[in-house]
Formats: structure tokens, sequence, C-alpha cells
């Protein structure tokens, strides 16, 4: 399958999960998948992004093996689609963050929070991973506790408020 052409066709649940099915745990087809999510095409990587969520659900193995350089373009590249960085920091929640990247990682996701102008998704999943960061970190959770406080009391949006209560108390409980 020429994943370009098939991601060329629509953006469709249809499409993504013909790719899943093509992918599965192939990592050399996940690798053509991720260079197209992080290639210049803006409008196919965006059509990648989804395809690369279902392709993690069905098996993290390849995206925790491609984690590296996703982190890299994640903290670097101001030009990716929010689709892309959404899919990025969605697959991040669940697997464990190489140590090299904690740090920078860490400091981004605390950014974001601060950030109007980041959809919710994004923010939701940068408070989880901050905090698994911090579960490593303990001296850590204190700033992210104070950080989710302060972006509850500026962000009106149902979903940052419940991932940011339900944080704030596993932190109380730490």
């Amino acid at each position: 399958m020429d994943l370009k052409l098939k991601l060329a066709e629509a953006h469709s649940v249809q499409v993504s999960k013909a790719i899943q099915h093509y992918v599965k745990s192939d990592r050399k087809r996940f690798q053509r998948l991720v260079a197209i999510l992080l290639g210049e095409d803006r409008k196919l990587a965006q059509r990648a992004a989804l395809a690369v969520n279902w392709c993690f659900d069905y098996d993290s193995k390849p995206f925790e093996e491609c984690a590296p350089s996703l982190i890299a373009a994640f903290l670097s590249r101001s030009d990716l689609h929010v689709a892309v960085r959404r899919c990025i920091i969605r697959n991040l929640q669940f697997i464990e963050i190489p140590r090299a990247h904690q740090a920078r990682l860490y400091d981004r996701c605390l950014m974001i929070l601060h950030q109007e102008d980041q959809t919710v998704a994004i923010k939701a999943f940068s408070m989880q991973v901050a905090f698994n960061i911090c579960e490593s970190f303990p001296a850590l959770k204190r700033e992210l506790k104070e950080a989710i406080r302060l972006n509850l009391e500026s962000n009106g949006s149902p979903g940052v408020r419940s991932r940011g209560r339900k944080l704030i108390k596993k932190l109380a409980e730490a």
C-alpha cells in the first residue's frame, strides 16, 4: 500500500482503519507513516495523525521506538499541524518518556498550560504527560500542582477542568 496515496484519498475513519490494518505492528511501515506525519505536506500529516493514533491503539511498541524523534519534533517544530501535535502528546500519555527528553518535555507541557491559544485536548494531555514525568521526579509535583491550579482558574473548558481536578487530587495524595 502506498500510504501517501491512501491518505490522499480522504480524511476518514475508514482510511485510518485501513492503514492501521496494513501497518499493524510492522515497524518499517510505521516509520513510513511517521515520516508522513512529520513531513512537509500538512494535509497528509493531518490525515496521518488519526492513522498513527489507531496504530498506537493497536500496538504501542512502534510508537515507543519512534518516540525520541516524535518528541524532538513536538519540542522544536512550530510548523506542525495541531492534529499532529495532539497526536504526539496524546500517545505520550501512555508510554514511558525517554529520560533524555523528560526535562524539556515537562517544561513544554507546563508552558502549554499557560498558553491561551492551545486546544483543550493538547492542554489536558500535557497535564497528564507532566504528571507522568513527576512520578520519576517528586520534587516537581508542587510546581505542577500550582500550574494546574492556575490553569483551572482561567480555563472554563470542561475537559481541562476535569483532567486538572483529577490530577490535583492525585498530586495531593502523593
